[in-house]
């Protein structure tokens, strides 16, 4: 079906609907990133833990842009009597590092906590998007006691020997953040928390990746010719990312 004009030309519907979804997909979004240190800060209990996070300017760069976040936040009482910050020195980098430990890249409710299953959930932090830990120690298991109902979170390393207790909900926002009170800094397995500040984060080169790859000459300058490699890089902070390419064998 076409559309009538009145300037000698007409548009097909199909074409309407495609310059509709250009619209739709180039339009401005609303921002869905949350101020933490502002959410924190309406929780006196949670008000040393919340210095901290507003101290670790990195951190707060980190979490300008990100949503469906799950906090481990220490409480007054339990951060006073935890000697983990005193007994490592840490510099400012590395205390982002490790509070950096305490933020889940997933939104997790109560009722994901209750219902985890007997062998445990893995979550990613955003520790594990700096680089820096190794394997995938940059992540956290979630275990449940069927007995006492308690919820424990430790590293995915065995016998690492940090590990905090859920205490309670504190406060959620559905679907976007949910902040759990828990009774320690959880420490990172492995992690050299005084390397942290020197140590920077892994820098993808794709386009050398790809030719490295040695089948991937030609995919690799359509790349960096088109300018997409950066694009990405800079408008997602990116420390990883997955390609799909096509290959062509010649006989």
């Amino acid at each position: 079906m076409r559309s009538s004009s009145h300037n000698g030309f007409s548009i097909t519907q199909n074409a309407l609907q495609l310059i509709y979804l250009f619209c739709l997909v180039t339009a401005p979004r609303a921002s869905t990133a949350v101020n933490f240190t502002a959410l924190l800060s309406t929780v006196p209990d949670l008000s040393q833990f919340t210095a901290l996070l507003a101290s670790a300017t990195p951190l707060a760069a980190d979490l300008s842009d990100r949503s469906s976040l799950s906090i481990l936040a220490v409480p007054n009482a339990y951060l006073a009597a935890d000697d983990h910050l005193a007994r490592h020195h840490l510099s400012p980098s590395a205390l982002a590092d490790v509070l950096r430990y305490h933020v889940l890249l997933q939104f997790l409710s109560w009722s994901d906590l209750r219902a985890l299953p007997p062998a445990g959930k893995l979550v990613t932090t955003l520790l594990q998007t700096t680089g820096r830990a190794t394997d995938n120690f940059g992540s956290v298991n979630l275990t449940r006691d069927p007995q006492s109902g308690l919820v424990s979170i430790r590293s995915p390393a065995p016998y690492s020997p940090s590990n905090v207790t859920v205490l309670s909900l504190v406060k959620t926002l559905p679907y976007n953040v949910t902040i759990f009170a828990v009774n320690s800094l959880l420490i990172p397995y492995g992690l050299d928390l005084m390397a942290s500040e020197t140590r920077p984060n892994v820098v993808l080169n794709i386009t050398k990746a790809l030719i490295d790859g040695h089948n991937f000459n030609v995919a690799a300058s359509m790349l960096a010719a088109s300018g997409v490699v950066q694009v990405v890089l800079l408008s997602l902070n990116l420390n990883a990312i997955s390609l799909f390419l096509v290959t062509m064998l010649l006989m």
